[in-house]
């Protein structure tokens, strides 16, 4: 399989329309689980033991956006909504899932560089991902 860039990849909100900035990077996906220590006092050569624990965390997505102080601000009151992420240099694979703006940040303002924000998405549900 030929390796692919993330040239031309978006990311849409489903309810949110009133907000729409020009995106600079859009991080993947970081679910995660918990470790459950099995280890107990007779747990044999001193080694802690686990098990992986039933639910599987969402995670964050890190976004980086030109910060256009027409457009507003993000959603951040807005309920959890339907969010797709799609990879244009793929035929337009997608990451489908239920999350919300978690947090953003106004960068710092420099001399000679455009206004720039970062966001936190928090991924809300399991993503259904299509080729």
């Amino acid at each position: 399989m030929a390796q692919i860039t993330g040239k031309g990849t978006t990311i849409g909100f489903g309810t949110t329309t009133t907000w729409s900035p020009k995106y600079i990077s859009i991080g993947g996906l970081s679910p995660s689980r918990e470790d459950l220590k099995t280890t107990h006092l007779a747990t044999a050569n001193n080694y802690e033991t686990y098990k992986p624990g039933d639910f599987v965390e969402g995670g964050d997505v890190s976004l980086e956006c030109f910060w256009e102080p027409e457009n507003g601000l993000p959603p951040i009151t807005a309920a959890a909504e339907t969010i797709t992420m799609t990879y244009a240099d793929t035929g337009a694979a997608t990451i489908v899932f239920s999350g919300y703006v978690k947090a953003f940040s106004i960068m710092e303002a420099v001399n000679d560089a455009l206004l720039r924000m970062s966001l936190t998405l928090k991924v809300a549900a399991a993503p259904t991902y299509t080729a």
